[in-house]
């Protein structure tokens, strides 16, 4: 059985976009304007979030997502597909610490331990976008 448990963790910062509507990860077809606009969105709200980031000593971190997604027909993309963007645009930032190992090619996301993403539902454009919240978890 899993456990459901929420880990113990502290908040360090959080991403926030609205207006901009997420678009999934595709390798081969990531140069489409719509997800060029969307990693530019990401990357500036990445870059706030940084910056009001909360000092913490842990290595090890807890993302969670909030995709305010609108789908005005059918069910929408694969949920997995939208984490990658985001997850990169923070660890770009610096904000989950260094990569583990200097010639790695992950960015500092290998940090992260524990992922919850949800998807909420929209009305119109102007609601969509995204949440994310980073959370230092306890040693």
């Amino acid at each position: 059985m899993l456990d459901r448990r929420e880990p113990k963790a502290n908040y360090v910062t959080a991403l926030k976009v609205v207006g901009t509507i997420p678009v999934t990860c595709r390798p081969g077809a990531n140069k489409r304007p719509l997800y060029v606009e969307w990693k530019k969105a990401l990357h500036a709200a990445a870059a706030k979030a940084a910056a009001g980031a909360q000092p913490t000593t842990s290595e090890l971190f807890s993302l969670r997502i909030e995709l305010r997604l609108y789908v005005p027909k059918g069910p929408g993309s694969d949920l997995d597909n939208y984490v990658k963007p985001i997850q990169d645009a923070l660890a770009e930032r610096g904000v989950f610490g260094p990569a583990a190992h200097e010639k790695s090619p992950m960015k500092g996301d290998e940090h992260v331990d524990h992922l919850d993403v949800r998807r909420q539902r929209v009305s119109s454009e102007a609601e969509a976008g995204v949440l994310a919240e980073v959370w230092a978890l306890d040693a």
